[in-house]
């Protein structure tokens, strides 16, 4: 069998790679949500009531008791006292900064929350849509569905987007303050996990399909979308714009974890090397370049440089990549193993990243679902960093 060896042959080379740092959460339940109000305060929600809260930058996490056992999906800062949490059987609020919660609406599942202002707010879970006149205190159904509508954004009070599971009308649109809603996009393949928008125009959906693992994006306010970014690596559960230009989306799948990025406004997607092999479920930026993300097992990550920074390395990485040409899997052997995940990084020839994942020595790549072509192979293991070209045929 043909195989091909790569060997970083510059004796010190200076290699930029994407740098989260794992944080310890203090729990290995699953999290599924995250927000920061400041660069120091901070959130995070997941499985069987699941809350640990910081103060500190996440430097400390200590985990809050908020009254209920079944499983919570987000959660949202209003300010620096008001917050919620959206969960299995109901809505939370607190109104001291998450240190006491109330329940304010219970008996369904709540998957997302959005507040266009101190007192309007909106709620999406299954089958309905909630929306609060009075600061989220009061919730009344405005809409129903026989879908499961997983995440909703609003421009204004009256203007928003809801991403739903089915693929009928996949994506919603509101011009009435969430009384009716019309279909924008209907879609085929994929589930939606998540929206976003940066202008009353320009706005972002990401989706964790079973077959493709799509970013869309809109520049005339939802009327029509359009694929930007695709992945066969992993789900992509929820994308944030810090900026209008820069942006995140996090998932993974299985034993990988992933976050890309881009700095302009969408066009190209970057991945980036998290330290971490949870699949992420959320995240969230309190300016371009600080941010966390959290998932599964527990698992927290933060970066401050917006997840890229730079090492000197003075051992040359060798390793081989076979068959080349590759039909289906891809073998990456590395020399002088020592057991410690791989991460990897596949780009097509003018830079985008299309594949992220983690993998131990002697496991393969599956790339049956790419594309025939030439791509540019990054394998970082050890903090060493080379690169290989492979050719899928």
């Amino acid at each position: 069998m043909r195989k091909t060896v790569f060997i970083l042959l510059l004796s010190i080379s200076m290699t930029t790679y994407a740098q989260w740092t794992v944080q310890s959460s203090g729990t290995t339940e699953w999290l599924s949500g995250v927000d920061f109000v400041n660069a120091d305060t901070g959130i995070a929600v997941g499985y069987n009531g699941t809350v640990v809260r910081t103060t500190d930058g996440g430097t400390n996490w200590n985990i809050i008791n908020a009254g209920v056992s079944y499983n919570l999906y987000s959660v949202l800062f209003l300010n620096d006292f008001i917050c919620f949490i959206t969960g299995e059987q109901g809505i939370l609020k607190s109104s001291d900064g998450g240190l006491t919660w109330t329940t304010v609406k219970n008996g369904n599942k709540y998957l997302d929350v959005f507040f266009v202002n101190s007192n309007i707010g909106y709620a999406s879970g299954t089958f309905s849509i909630l929306k609060t006149t009075n600061g989220g205190d009061n919730w009344t159904n405005v809409t129903g569905y026989n879908q499961d509508m997983i995440a909703l954004f609003f421009n204004n009070p009256d203007t928003g987007f809801v991403v739903t599971v089915g693929w009928a009308d996949a994506i919603r649109k509101t011009t009435d303050g969430g009384n009716t809603w019309t279909g924008v996009h209907s879609n085929t393949i994929d589930e939606y996990a998540s929206v976003v928008f940066t202008s009353d125009d320009t706005g972002y959906v990401c989706s964790t399909g079973a077959i493709e693992r799509n970013i869309l994006k809109t520049t005339d306010a939802g009327s029509t979308w359009n694929i930007v970014f695709t992945t066969p690596s992993g789900g992509l559960y929820d994308i944030e714009f810090p900026a209008k230009e820069t942006g995140y989306v996090a998932g993974g799948y299985q034993n990988s974890s992933t976050i890309f990025k881009s700095t302009d406004a969408g066009i190209t997607w970057e991945g980036q090397y998290t330290n971490t092999t949870s699949p992420l479920f959320g995240c969230s930026f309190v300016t371009e370049n600080l941010g966390y993300a959290v998932g599964m097992n527990g698992a927290i990550i933060k970066t401050i440089n917006g997840g890229v920074g730079t090492d000197e390395f003075s051992e040359p990485l060798i390793f081989s990549v076979y068959p080349n040409p590759v039909t289906d899997y891809l073998n990456i052997e590395i020399a002088y193993y020592t057991g410690s995940v791989a991460e990897i990084t596949i780009c097509d020839m003018v830079g985008r990243a299309i594949l992220h994942t983690t993998l131990q020595q002697n496991e393969s790549i599956d790339l049956r679902n790419l594309p025939a072509g030439a791509y540019l192979l990054k394998v970082r293991s050890d903090q060493q960093t080379g690169t290989s070209i492979v050719i899928k045929e």
